[in-house]
C-alpha cells in the first residue's frame, strides 16, 4: 500500500513466530511506512524467505519500535524490560527507584524480538532495519542470498549503573527518566553477579554467513546454526549501533558503507567493506580468526597503485608533511599532558588543508593527478577523525 505510515504485519504480543514465505512479497511504500513492524511484547521470532520492501523517504522495511503513549510519554511510557512513570516522579506521587521501574509486566521482561532470520530481501531509501531506542532485538542471523537494500540502525544502548548495580536504558526523549531494566529469571539483587553475562545478552548479534543446523552431526549442539562456507550476503547501506556485535562466520559478506559497532568477529569468512571516501569506520573490539579475511580499505585504491610523485605544488607537500607529523604530535601530547598540543596540530592541518584545496582542483581529468589529490583528502579526513575522537569531540560525516 501508500498509505500514510502504513504497516505490512504489524505485531502486538508475545512469543510469536512471523514468516515472510519464498515468493511473497510485502510493499509499503507510503511516507514513514513499515514493511513488518514489531511494536509491544518479548520473545518473537521473525523468518524472511520473501522480499520486504518500503521505498517511500522515511520507509523502514523492518521496524522494531514500541512507539509513543497516546496520552504522552511522561505520564508512561513501555520498552523492553522496563516501564517507567516520569509523571509521577515529578509530581511527587512516585519516588525515583519506584517511578523508573514501575510494576513491569512479564510481557516486558525480556528481548521484543528473540531471533530475525533473514533469506531473503530487505529494502528502503534510508533504514532497511531500524531498531528504536526502546526496543531490544537479540540476535538477526544473515543466510545465503540475504541481501539488505539500506541502512541497518540501532539506537537501543542500555548501560550498566555500578553504584546502584543494575541495569538502565535511556529513552528518545531526554526530558523522561531512564528506565530501570527488570528481568524475569534474575532478581534485583542478583543483577551485579551476573553483569557481565547480562551485558553480553543485550547486545544485539548480527550474524553473517549461516545455515540451518545438521542435527545429525551434533549430539549436544551449542549453536543453533553452521557455518555456511558458499554464503554470499550483501548489504548496501551502512550498519550502525553501539549495541551490535558482528559475527562472520563463512562465505563472503559485502558491506557497501561503513561500519560503527561494538564488535567484529570474523572466523574462516571474508568480510569487504566498501565504504564511501571521507567515512571511516570505528570498531571497539576486533576478532579476527585463523583463515578469515577483513577488507577494511574504505573505498579507496590500493595505495601501492597511487602515484605520489605528482604532487609537486607547494600545498600539497605541505600536507603531507603536516600529516606525518601526527604521531610525534600525539606521542609529544601524552608526555606531556597537553592535550592542547593535538588541538593546535590540528587546526594547522586543516588551515594547510584549505589552502590546498583553494588552489587545487581535486577530480581533475589527469587520473594519477586525481588518484593522488583524491587520496590526500581521504588521509586528511582520517587524521581530523582520529585526532578529534582522541580530544573527546565527535566530527559530523558531512558539513
Amino acid at each position: 500500500s501508500i498509505g500514510f505510515a502504513s504497516v505490512g504485519i504489524r505485531v502486538d504480543g508475545s512469543y510469536n513466530n512471523i514468516v515472510v514465505p519464498k515468493n511473497t512479497t510485502i510493499i509499503e511504500n507510503g511516507f514513514n511506512s513499515s514493511g513488518i513492524a514489531f511494536t509491544y511484547g518479548r520473545d518473537n521470532t521473525l523468518d524472511i524467505e520473501g522480499n520486504v520492501e518500503a521505498t517511500s523517504d522515511d520507509g523502514v522495511a523492518l521496524r522494531f519500535d514500541f512507539g509513543s503513549n497516546a496520552l504522552s510519554d511522561l505520564e508512561e511510557y513501555r520498552g523492553s524490560y522496563r516501564r517507567v512513570k516520569t509523571y509521577d516522579y515529578f509530581n511527587g506521587k512516585l519516588d525515583k527507584d519506584r517511578a523508573n521501574c514501575f510494576d513491569v509486566p512479564l510481557e516486558l521482561q525480556g528481548p521484543l524480538v528473540k531471533e530475525v532470520n533473514l533469506k531473503g530481501k530487505l529494502s528502503s531509501k534510508r533504514n532497511a532495519i531500524y531498531i528504536d531506542a526502546s526496543a531490544h532485538v537479540k540476535k538477526i542471523n544473515f543466510y545465503d542470498k540475504a541481501k539488505v537494500v539500506g541502512n541497518i540502525l540501532s539506537r537501543w544502548n542500555p548501560y550498566y549503573n555500578y553504584q546502584e548495580k543494575v541495569f538502565y536504558a535511556s529513552p528518545r526523549n531526554g526530558v523522561m527518566l531512564d528506565g530501570k531494566l527488570v528481568f524475569d529469571n534474575i532478581k534485583h539483587n542478583y543483577i551485579y553477579q551476573q553483569q557481565k553475562s547480562l551485558e553480553n545478552s543485550l547486545k544485539t548479534k548480527l550474524i553473517f554467513g549461516v545455515k540451518e543446523k545438521n542435527l545429525k552431526k551434533h549430539y549436544a549442539p551449542l549453536l543453533s546454526y553452521d557455518a555456511d562456507e558458499k554464503a554470499n550476503i550483501s548489504v548496501e547501506g551502512n550498519i550502525v549501533g553501539n549495541s551490535f556485535d558482528m559475527s562472520s562466520f563463512g562465505g563472503h559478506t559485502h558491506i557497501d558503507g561503513y561500519i560503527n559497532v561494538n564488535r567484529l568477529y570474523i572466523a574462516k569468512s571474508a568480510v569487504n567493506i566498501n565504504s564511501p571516501l571521507g567515512y571511516t569506520n570505528y570498531v571497539n573490539k576486533l576478532d579476527l580468526r585463523r583463515y578469515s579475511q577483513l577488507d577494511f580499505s574504505n573505498g579507496v585504491k590500493d595505495v601501492k597503485k597511487i602515484d605520489f610523485s605528482v604532487l609537486t605544488d607547494k600545498e600539497s607537500l605541505e600536507v603531507v608533511k603536516k600529516i606525518y607529523e601526527f604521531n610525534n604530535v600525539i606521542e609529544n601530547s601524552v608526555d606531556k599532558n597537553e592535550p592542547s598540543l593535538l588541538a593546535r596540530y590540528l587546526l594547522e592541518l586543516a588551515k594547510n588543508y584549505s589552502t590546498f584545496y583553494n588552489n587545487n582542483k581535486i577530480l581533475v581529468e589527469d587520473e594519477k593527478t586525481k588518484d593522488a589529490r583524491v587520496f590526500l583528502t581521504y588521509s586528511v579526513g582520517i587524521v581530523l577523525k582520529i585526532g578529534m575522537k582522541l580530544l573527546g569531540i565527535e566530527m559530523p560525516d558531512k558539513m
